[in-house]
């Protein structure tokens, strides 16, 4: 059995855990202390889902064996199993992580650590509608602006999100519709006053979302713009649309009568123009009002001349249409969007419209943590006992560090039958049969390098003396053999037996009994014997080595 892969075959065993009370044997190396698991390759489908279900049931991870079709009882399938213990897992692919903000209080986000990029994207308001009797729309206010694009970031760095709100409907027939708010990310807290390099926070925006304006009051009242365009004239005597705004500036306020709307400003959108009611000389309330990142409010009127429709807002708001005054028969006119932007070192930039909710929403890959540091290589610092025959057999202890991974020893280029490892610092190994007496170096290997050999790390190889030559004399009388006082055990065969049968063959074998598990006691209807023992019968164990079982119960036989 010296070549058989036993105990964990077809598993791979992946770090030593002290904690783990599983052995493993591997070309009838005996490696303590190894939690496994199955290979991914040869094993078929039955044997790994009856390990997953015998791990689930009981919590162990490695006391039931999965027999490999491709590494075949070798001593060179027990080195395919060695090379695998260090082969590090590549790092899985990480999934991308999206937020999306609705709320118009500004919110910071903080850009996670690896991260040097975010997609985005931004949707600004739509513009408030104007009313007639009885509250049906009869102008249309403009639609927010939705932008695309990737942005690069710096690891650590604060941004601020921003959203805008849909500018509010008229709240009275001849009301202007109110402009709608722009969303933006921008790298300074909104209302500071200086930012980096002395800008103001709108100045420090990196994608903006513009509004859409607002529509102008009454049913001749002009539709408000798009983001990025002009709102339109109202019917009639018309008061005019305002501008769209602009990357440089705000959108005109609309002309045309004697109540023009205001021009928008940055980061806002102007009001629309007021009516004006025969008689006075003040205006009420009738145009809409300008688009901020809250959106503007509708105008409302009681008197029969119409507002204007506000601006929306933007990187510069849009103008504010203008509303009628005596004399005039026209609508108010609609606002102008507001402009968008988005930063020049952006990528992947796209833009369209929409009414829909505003929002921000930021999508991300989090960077892939670096694959682990590989394992030391060992270090080997002394052997002792220092010298044995060269029938080989000797128990020797090796001393250094780092030996908790290693599949192999040699002594002068032979490589040792069996080894214990007993813990970071310490291998028990048996010496093999060398060829010559002599001097030979000693050296651990593994999957993580050669070992560092110190000058003492040799072991001499001592020639058994000559047998002497036999001088005859008269064949005694046979006497009674002695009795054995070996204390080695080889491993009995207690499958089957009860947990008392089997405890007094292992003692009868000077074998150690380990951990038991399984089910409880008999009973008059069940009997409970071991269904698995962790070594193979027939096997000889060094000192200190233990044979656990796996009990289970079975009805017993009638008479």
């Amino acid at each position: 059995m010296s070549n058989s892969v036993r105990g964990c075959a077809g598993t791979l065993c992946r770090t030593v855990v002290a904690a783990c009370a599983t052995q493993c044997r591997i070309a009838d190396v005996r490696v303590r202390r190894l939690p496994c698991t199955p290979l991914e390759s040869g094993v078929d489908d039955a044997d790994r889902a009856k390990w997953q279900a015998m791990s689930a049931r009981s919590g162990m991870l490695a006391r039931m064996p999965l027999p490999t079709r491709s590494l075949r009882r070798t001593a060179a399938g027990a080195g395919a199993i060695g090379a695998l213990l260090v082969a590090a897992a590549p790092a899985a692919a990480q999934s991308p992580v999206t937020q999306t903000y609705t709320s118009t209080t500004p919110t910071s986000f903080t850009v996670p650590t690896g991260v040097t990029s975010l997609t985005v994207q931004a949707i600004g308001g739509s513009g408030g509608n104007a009313i007639g009797p009885g509250g049906a729309v009869v102008a249309s206010g403009g639609q927010g602006r939705v932008v695309n694009a990737t942005i690069p970031v710096t690891p650590g760095e604060v941004l601020w999100i921003v959203v805008g709100a849909p500018g509010a409907n008229a709240t009275q027939p001849f009301g202007g519709g109110g402009g709608g708010g722009a969303s933006d990310i921008r790298t300074c807290q909104p209302g500071t006053a200086s930012c980096a390099n002395g800008a103001e926070s709108l100045q420090t925006r990196l994608v903006v979302a513009g509004g859409g304006g607002g529509a102008g009051g009454s049913a001749a009242g002009g539709d408000g713009g798009d983001a990025d365009n002009p709102g339109d004239d109202g019917v009639g005597i018309p008061g005019s649309g305002g501008n769209a705004g602009a990357t440089n500036g705000g959108g005109q306020g609309g002309g045309g009568s004697s109540n023009p709307g205001e021009t928008g400003t940055l980061g806002a959108g102007g009001a629309g123009g007021q009516e004006i009611l025969l008689g006075q000389t003040t205006p009420p309330s009738g145009g809409g009002a300008g688009g901020t990142n809250g959106g503007g409010n509708g105008g409302g009127t009681n008197g029969t001349f119409s507002g204007g429709g506000g601006g929306g807002a933007g990187w510069y708001g849009g103008g504010g249409g203008a509303g009628s005054a005596p004399g005039d028969t026209g609508g108010g006119g609609g606002g102008g969007g507001g402009a968008s932007y988005v930063t020049p070192s952006a990528t992947n930039v796209s833009m369209s419209w929409t009414s829909n909710q505003p929002s921000i929403t930021i999508t991300y890959t989090p960077a892939t943590p670096p694959p682990p540091a590989p394992p030391h290589p060992p270090i080997l610092a002394s052997v002792s006992p220092s010298s044995g025959s060269t029938a080989g057999g000797t128990v020797v202890t090796l001393t250094g560090s780092y030996f908790a991974q290693q599949r192999t020893i040699y002594f002068g280029g032979i490589a040792a039958p069996r080894f214990s490892i007993l813990g970071f610092s310490t291998i028990q190994v048996v010496t093999p049969p060398y060829p010559t007496a002599g001097t030979v170096p000693v050296r651990v290997e593994g999957p993580n390098g050669v070992s560092a050999t110190a000058p003492g790390a040799q072991f001499t190889y001592v020639a058994p003396p000559p047998t002497p030559t036999p001088t005859p004399t008269p064949t005694p009388t046979p006497a009674p053999p002695a009795p054995s006082t070996s204390t080695v055990c080889r491993v009995p065969n207690v499958l089957g037996e009860t947990l008392s049968q089997a405890r007094a063959a292992l003692r009868s074998r000077h074998c150690a009994l380990g951990a038991v598990s399984g089910a409880g006691r008999s009973t008059r209807k069940r009997r409970v014997v071991v269904h698995r023992q962790s070594i193979p019968p027939g096997t000889h164990l060094l000192p200190g080595d233990q044979v656990q079982l796996e009990m289970r119960a079975v009805p017993r036989r009638r008479r």
